[in-house]
C-alpha cells in the first residue's frame, strides 16, 4: 500500500503546483496505472495502488506527469496513441537518470 511518509511529501510538493494527487486500489487485471485529467481548472492525477512494486509507481507517476508537461491534458478527443508513447519515453527517460 502507498502510503507513509515520501506519499505525504510527493502530495504536498505536487499539491504546490496544483497538481492533486490521489491513489488507489488497482484493479486486477487492468493494465490502467494513472489516469490524469483537469477538473474545474486543477489537475488530478490518480495513480493505481501497485502493491509494493515500488518501480511501477514511479514509472506510472513519471508517466503521467509527462501528460501535463508535454501539454495532453485537455484535448477534445483525449490523449493519441503518439501522446501514449511520448509519455512512456518521457518517463523512461526521466527514471533512467539520461
Amino acid at each position: 500500500k502507498v502510503s507513509g511518509k515520501e506519499y505525504d511529501e510527493l502530495r504536498d510538493m505536487l499539491a504546490k503546483c496544483g497538481i492533486a494527487l490521489t491513489v488507489l486500489p488497482h484493479i486486477g487485471g487492468s493494465s490502467l496505472h494513472g489516469v490524469t485529467f483537469s477538473d474545474s481548472g486543477k489537475i488530478v492525477v490518480g495513480l493505481a495502488d501497485c502493491e509494493g512494486d515500488s518501480a511501477r509507481f514511479r514509472f506510472s507517476l513519471f508517466h503521467e506527469l509527462a501528460h501535463i508537461l508535454c501539454g495532453h491534458i485537455g484535448k477534445d478527443r483525449g490523449t493519441t496513441a503518439e501522446d501514449e508513447k511520448e509519455a512512456d519515453r518521457f518517463a523512461e527517460k526521466a527514471l533512467s537518470g539520461d
